[in-house]
């Protein structure tokens, strides 16, 4: 494992300090197709999601400093501030369609039904933990060759042992050990980053 993993600060920590250029950037990596995907997930039209992505990451930059632990989870917070940015998306929406409305240019309608903030927090929940297995499983795909991580992906699809040992033309043995040994890795790989990513 790469060692400035185990040395550093959370990056979350390091993140809110405004002068740590590099800590940011890499929030914004890891954070950015988190954001995008949520806000699909709210059904935000693809054509204005990269401009909300922009507009939340930039609301993140200027209040994560405020961001005290001891009154909420980070998620929570994160949470909120996804969920009011899309709300007031949709106010500005509405009322930009008001207005062409009143010249009769056409209306795009928001969608109806916005998720509550319980609703919100379990999507939210849900893609956060698809989202760091996947990031997980591109980490670590690299450290091993085509057959384990072909055995693993079979393996995730409820492919039975005696199925990709045929399936590959391998031993049992061979699909068992590999299964597991990419399995204990990616466990290994999605705590580091749940460390790194989460407060």
């Amino acid at each position: 494992m790469n060692e400035q993993f185990l040395t550093r600060d959370s990056l979350l920590r390091r993140a809110r300090d405004p002068k740590d250029e590099q800590a940011w950037e890499e929030f914004v990596l890891y954070y950015k197709t988190f954001i995008f995907i949520l806000l699909r997930q709210m059904r935000i039209p693809r054509q204005d999601c990269a401009d909300l992505t922009q507009t939340v990451l930039v609301k993140i930059w200027k209040k994560l400093a405020t961001f005290d632990s001891e009154k909420a989870k980070f998620r929570t917070w994160l949470s909120a501030l996804i969920r009011n940015s899309v709300i007031n998306h949709w106010d500005v929406v509405r009322r930009r369609n008001r207005r062409e409305e009143k010249y009769g240019e056409a209306v795009a309608e928001p969608p109806p039904g916005l998720p509550s903030s319980p609703e919100f927090d379990t999507i939210y929940q849900r893609e956060w933990e698809a989202y760091v297995a996947n990031l997980a499983m591109k980490n670590i795909r690299s450290e091993f060759k085509e057959q384990p991580m072909r055995i693993f992906e079979m393996a995730l699809k409820n492919r039975s042992t005696a199925e990709i040992s045929e399936a590959l033309n391998v031993h049992a043995s061979t699909v068992t050990r590999s299964r597991n040994k990419v399995r204990d890795r990616l466990i290994q790989e999605v705590r580091r980053l749940r460390d790194e990513l989460e407060l």
